[in-house]
């Protein structure tokens, strides 16, 4: 809004009359706004300023969404890894029982062969769960 201002004359009467007459006028313009910009403008500002914070929120909220995606992703591939060595360190054992079985003649080499293919499966994907966890690791220290 403009300033409001104050405004002083002194204006002196014509002369030759009786007496010198003079007449002060003050004039005060306080400007005043009665349309709606004004309200208009300061509720658009509102409206953004909770748009933005609303942006906000749900960026903070996927944030905090992924990151806890990404560490129990973490402790499943954790608890994974514990499952899958378990079942390696079986099919290890099992692997070098019919191995001896096999040197003794009780059981066939057919045995033996499947049993070691799913072994190297088994590390294979031993493995990749490892690189798995490495990989969500740094992700989640990031």
């Amino acid at each position: 809004y403009p300033n409001p201002s104050l405004g002083w004359e002194r204006e002196a009467m014509v002369p030759g009359q009786s007496g010198s007459e003079r007449e002060d006028v003050y004039s005060l313009s306080l400007p005043l706004d009665f349309s709606s910009k004004r309200r208009t403008r300061e509720l658009l500002a509102h409206a953004e300023l909770e748009v933005a914070n609303a942006v906000v929120m749900t960026t903070r909220t996927q944030a905090v969404t992924s990151v806890l995606s990404l560490f129990y992703d973490l402790v499943a591939a954790q608890k994974r890894r514990e499952i899958e060595r378990r079942a390696l360190d079986r099919l290890t054992e099992a692997a070098r029982v019919i191995g001896k079985r096999v040197a003794q003649g009780s059981a066939s080499g057919y045995d033996l062969t499947r049993i070691e293919i799913e072994a190297q499966i088994a590390e294979s994907e031993l493995r990749q769960t490892e690189a798995r966890l490495k990989r969500d690791g740094r992700a989640l220290a990031v």
